[in-house]
């Protein structure tokens, strides 16, 4: 995402000015480029990230972003509900555009994906969105709440065993490691 970024900084320098996608989908072929939906998507989550703070209000902006971060096709009448894995990424990228604070919609939504995917437990830069996730098991939460910063900084040393705080790391791996 932030190659493609650079590369229409470079070729394309007034793409953020341009209001119409087809417009920047025309002068990019000007200049030799032809661009998929997918990059096209990519190019209106980012103008949509410098422009306006609804990414981070509503959860059904929010998750075409998510979508069009990822490489997913954005298709808006539709929920797509993406994974935790992506979502993460997608708050990563938007951190990285800008610094808004994310509505608590926002945090609710994040909430109701990772309880539907089983999570209890949330790390940075998500942890917001604990608040949402009922405590099933306060000890477990507590005690990854104690050993992930550490596992996530070197994920090889935890041994990963069939248990509930074995599959819950395994889980927070599997997203929060990119």
């Amino acid at each position: 995402m932030n190659q493609l970024i650079t590369v229409l900084d470079k070729i394309l320098p007034e793409w953020r000015e341009l209001s119409e996608p087809e417009t920047i989908s025309i002068a990019l072929k000007n200049h030799g480029m032809e661009l998929s939906s997918i990059e096209m998507d990519m190019i209106n989550a980012v103008k949509t990230l410098l422009v306006v703070d609804t990414p981070w209000e509503d959860p059904f902006i929010f998750e075409n972003i998510v979508d069009a971060v990822n490489g997913d096709p954005v298709i808006p009448e539709i929920l797509t509900k993406p994974s935790i894995g992506k979502i993460v990424n997608a708050v990563r990228f938007m951190n990285d555009i800008r610094k808004v604070d994310f509505h608590d919609n926002i945090w609710r939504y994040i909430a109701a994906v990772a309880i539907n995917d089983e999570f209890i437990y949330l790390p940075p830069p998500l942890s917001t969105a604990n608040k949402y996730i009922p405590e099933v098991d306060p000890e477990l939460k507590k005690r990854l709440r104690e050993i992930i910063p550490e596992i996530l900084k070197t994920p090889d040393s935890y041994d990963i065993q069939e248990t509930a705080e074995g599959i819950q790391v395994m889980k927070i791996l599997d997203a929060f490691i990119s």
